[in-house]
């Protein structure tokens, strides 16, 4: 199920890629990609320190994340991108909370393998690697594509939708 869903957020971010790329503008007025990269890098830094406050450096508050945890869609406004940042770092109860922490999860994000880009959005894919320890104390690493939609807005560039998209998980 969660393959069948991975495959289709895929699809429809290459199809949503290929719709934009001839209208693509890559001329003198292309962003700062260093400033594109920011909220990318301002999210796996909280991430992986378990920040627990929501890293508004990196979201639209309207973010759409489509994760491989249900309810798998997470969009405004019953369950929009705090709610999935929050579930993510465990904020439900003390014992999660003292799980994500336990765990010693950290993501990775390589350098975007493609970025597209027109007026004042933009399209990006990165490889990644999600990786921590198991309750029983064994290491393990998920390989994934994550991909990520921006908007610039008057507080600078900011992740307005993203997917992650499960290659594969292995224990080491």
């Amino acid at each position: 199920m969660v393959v069948h869903v991975v495959r289709r957020v895929l699809g429809f971010a290459l199809a949503f890629a290929g719709s934009i790329l001839p209208q693509a503008t890559f001329a003198e007025d292309r962003p700062d990609v260093t400033a594109l990269l920011a909220p990318v890098k301002a999210w796996a830094a909280a991430f992986s320190r378990h920040q627990l406050e929501f890293p508004s450096n990196a979201f639209t508050d309207d973010c759409i994340v489509i994760d491989n945890f249900p309810p798998f869609l997470w969009s405004t406004p019953n369950n929009g991108v705090r709610q999935w940042y929050a579930n993510a770092e465990g904020a439900q109860s003390t014992e999660k909370r003292q799980a994500v922490i336990d765990s010693k999860e950290t993501i990775e994000i390589g350098a975007p393998t493609v970025i597209v880009f027109k007026e004042s959005r933009a399209y990006m894919t990165f490889s990644a690697k999600w990786q921590g320890y198991s309750r029983s104390g064994r290491h393990f690493f998920q390989t994934a594509v994550f991909t990520v939609v921006e908007r610039q807005t008057d507080a600078g560039w900011r992740i307005e939708a993203h997917s992650w998209g499960e290659l594969a998980t292995l224990p080491e």
